[in-house]
């Protein structure tokens, strides 16, 4: 139960969210930046979320396999990718579930293995990378809060072993991993202020479907690229959005 009269709640992730949901079924709630809204149960559906609840999702879901697809496009010989969750993640959310199942159909599509690994811990993600080393081409991390705050673990064990790590997640790059492929954030942010707009001025959330942002963002790091020995082609390079050097 809310406190404070409010007559609007922005809510910025999925915890935030989930707990501004469960907090009132009346006060109108504008999502900004939350993975899947329908495979975390928020809405029903894109078009028609019903109930208080509108907004923007990240698209993170859908970003994920176009980021494996560019990065097989710049190393067409990779067979095998590994895709890496916190421990719990793939039994308990569904937004996780969804994109493992996308990541292993894209990976399939492009005659890649793929093989799920699990960990919580900065020793465990160790471990992990130890087990991967001559047994994956890639590390594909699920965009997860969990994993974004381990990053720079993931990615120093990654340089360490000579092992690719990409996520639909800039911070990962701006830390040392090779790509991300992600929704355009800005874009977002300046969205979720259609929908406040609109409803202070009478419009119900129900009538206001959820969109995803129009806009990804291609960031590449130059540094990890010829730290692992991967040639950027120019014509590549000429499509990305950021390159880290």
């Amino acid at each position: 139960m809310l406190e404070l009269p409010v007559e609007l709640i922005i809510a910025h992730a999925t915890p935030a969210v989930r707990a501004a949901k469960a907090a009132t079924s009346t006060v109108p709630i504008v999502m900004v930046g939350i993975g899947d809204p329908v495979a975390y149960g928020i809405v029903p559906s894109l078009m028609r979320p019903g109930g208080n609840v509108t907004g923007m999702s990240n698209g993170l879901h859908e970003c994920a396999p176009r980021g494996l697809r560019l990065f097989k496009d710049i190393v067409p010989a990779a067979a095998r990718v590994a895709l890496l969750f916190p421990a719990l993640a793939p039994r308990f959310f569904g937004a996780s579930r969804a994109w493992l199942r996308s990541m292993e159909s894209v990976a399939l599509t492009l005659r890649m293995t793929p093989t799920t690994y699990y960990a919580n811990t900065d020793n465990e993600l160790r471990e992990v990378f130890a087990a991967m080393e001559g047994r994956t081409d890639v590390v594909a991390v699920v965009p997860d809060q969990g994993m974004l705050l381990h990053r720079r673990v993931i990615v120093s064990a990654g340089l360490e072993r000579k092992i690719p790590v990409i996520c639909p997640q800039p911070e990962f790059v701006l830390d040392g991993a090779l790509l991300s492929f992600a929704p355009d954030r800005t874009q977002i942010h300046r969205r979720a202020a259609y929908y406040v707009d609109a409803i202070l001025k009478g419009a119900k959330p129900s009538d206001l479907p959820v969109e995803e942002p129009s806009k990804s963002w291609l960031m590449l790091n130059l540094k990890t690229a010829k730290h692992l020995g991967i040639e950027m082609p120019g014509s590549f390079l000429m499509r990305a959005d950021q390159l880290v050097e």
